[in-house]
């Protein structure tokens, strides 16, 4: 902010000086005023004191001197017709200049203090007006920025805030204090804008291939063509530093950007297998399916059930030796059906029996107490009479520890100790169905 300057000033029958009004010019920003002793250089200061607040310093500070400045201001040898005044010719901040004007309308008396009328370019004015030409006066006592010899001791004795305002408006400095408020109060449009797309402007824009054509869109606010010019000029330039050909349109250059950015980025690590996809729709099926479903599991089941009876069927009917035997065609001794069981069914279903008798590594591992499998009825009374009950030999002595054996044990004939395979299966067959065996 600047200043007022003091172009002139004027006095007339204040203090030292008399009826006739001395106009002191200051044309340069700093004048330096000499004069010996008792030349009126205090009264100068006090005029200028006056001209702006309408009073003196000296005789607030100096309370035990008060009744001396009793009829201070007007000079003694002016007569009462005289007018005192104090006028200022300044050049306001804005260039323009003004005329101030305080005229003395009561001197001091010795319980009273003094009193004037300010003018402003010849109106009566306030202290107010002072302060729109851009005259800045501190607080009381000391308003005027005039130091003077009885000033210092007050000023020293006050709050250092209170002397720091003096000081700034006795140096002019006072502009600082506006510009720190004038940045203070724009301190809210100062702050960034708080934008996801700007912020990734402002990373592009430190991108040295980006940069010469994005800076200058941080200084000024372009237009819509500008903006669309600067934008192709840095694409072109990412491609060109990528090494590739630069498309026509924009368009094509921020596709050819994308696949270059997709290309880095699967060279750097192969971030696209960890993309989470959508999984597929599914559309259940009609209730028509599932009726058709159940059906078909019904029908299963019946299926199983019967194969599994016609499988031990075929099992006891190949073990008969008129069928293992045969050279040719007999009729089915199942069904009936004449000449159906020829040599070669039977070749056909003898392996298929053994390897379906022979203990799988299921039945190997069977657990202690799993079920173990049936027997037909009809089997097991075929085999009652080469079973006998031979007694045990008598018991031994054992340890506490150890369970004593059976009393009686099953036992087969000798020609149940055949090495035939077909015997040694069946007993097989029937210690492992002892339970079935025994429901009978």
């Amino acid at each position: 902010m600047i200043t007022p300057r003091f172009r002139s000033l004027s006095i007339k029958g204040f203090r030292a000086y008399g009826v006739v009004e001395q106009t002191l010019n200051l044309p340069a920003d700093i004048a330096v005023v000499w004069g010996p002793n008792s030349k009126g250089k205090t009264s100068l200061a006090e005029a200028f004191e006056f001209l702006l607040t309408g009073r003196i310093t000296r005789r607030e500070l100096m309370a035990s001197s008060q009744d001396e400045f009793a009829d201070a201001l007007r000079n003694a040898h002016l007569a009462d017709s005289e007018e005192v005044y104090v006028a200022a010719r300044i050049i306001a901040a804005d260039g323009t200049a003004h005329d101030i004007r305080r005229i003395l309308t009561g001197d001091y008396g010795k319980k009273q203090d003094c009193t004037s009328r300010l003018e402003i370019d010849g109106a009566t004015a306030t202290e107010a007006g002072l302060a729109k030409l851009g005259i800045a006066l501190s607080q009381p006592p000391l308003q005027a920025p005039v130091l003077a010899q009885h000033t210092l001791a007050y000023i020293f004795s006050v709050r250092p805030q209170d002397r720091a305002t003096y000081f700034k408006t006795l140096l002019e400095v006072t502009d600082l204090d506006h510009l720190r408020n004038d940045i203070a109060a724009l301190a809210d449009d100062l702050k960034p804008l708080d934008d996801p797309l700007f912020t990734k402007f402002v990373a592009c824009v430190v991108v040295t291939a980006l940069k010469p054509a994005l800076a200058t869109l941080l200084v000024t606010v372009p237009d819509a063509a500008t903006l669309t010019s600067r934008l192709e000029d840095a694409a072109s330039a990412l491609i060109e530093d990528a090494g590739e050909k630069v498309p026509d349109t924009l368009d094509e250059r921020l596709a050819a950007i994308g696949r270059i950015l997709a290309d880095r980025r699967t060279k750097t690590f192969a971030v696209r297998g960890f993309e989470r996809k959508e999984l597929a729709g599914w559309n259940p099926p009609s209730a028509d399916t599932w009726t058709r479903l159940d059906t078909y599991l019904e029908e299963r089941k019946k299926v199983d059930e019967e194969t599994r009876q016609l499988t031990a069927l075929f099992d006891e009917a190949l073990k008969l030796p008129a069928i293992s035997a045969i050279t040719e065609a007999v009729d089915c001794p199942l069904c009936c059906t004449e000449s159906a069981l020829t040599l070669a069914r039977v070749q056909i279903i003898a392996p298929r029996r053994r390897a379906r008798c022979r203990p799988s590594r299921s039945s190997r591992n069977r657990q202690p107490n799993a079920q173990p499998p049936s027997i037909p009825k009809s089997y097991a009374l075929s085999l009652l009479p080469s079973l006998r009950f031979a007694p045990a030999s008598p018991p031994r002595s054992t340890p506490t520890n150890r369970r004593p054996r059976p009393s009686t044990r099953l036992s087969m004939k000798s020609s149940m100790h055949s090495r035939t395979p077909q015997a040694g299966r069946t007993f097989s067959t029937l210690h492992e169905g002892r339970t079935s065996f025994a429901a009978l």
